[in-house]
């Protein structure tokens, strides 16, 4: 794999973050909002995976690594570990091919992966 950049910008995934995500997804379960029952089960509260893969696409963006032209792209997202609500998420952008594989990382453990390929109306680009 090519490094593009050693990480993109940290992410911080806040409370309000989280609550506005269940709100529009409906993904409303306690370990994401009730508080209690997640530090009990998981020590906080924990951040959708779908919300966490949606900012490293935006970072992602930001960088011009990728068109701003969604509809000719595959994700595909691997969950690793669990983060928590306001842990400082390290992200890394790497290419290998025409595939971009953006890594989230929280306290030096894998996160999340997520893999960016262009594709074309009946497959790859």
């Amino acid at each position: 794999m090519d490094s593009l950049e050693p990480t993109l910008p940290q992410i911080v995934v806040t409370k309000d973050m989280v609550q506005a995500f269940a709100s529009v997804s409906g993904s409303d379960g306690p370990t994401h909002l009730d508080e209690e029952y997640a530090i009990e089960h998981f020590g906080g509260l924990l951040v959708h995976g779908a919300l966490l893969a949606e900012h490293l696409l935006a970072s992602t963006l930001s960088t011009g690594h990728i068109g701003h032209d969604l509809s000719g792209i595959e994700v595909a997202i691997t969950f690793r570990s669990p983060v928590i609500v306001n842990q400082v998420v390290d992200t890394q952008l790497e290419q290998t091919g025409d595939a971009l594989t953006l890594t989230a990382f929280v306290d030096n453990r894998t996160a999340l992966i997520e893999t960016i390929r262009p594709v074309t109306l009946g497959g790859r680009a």
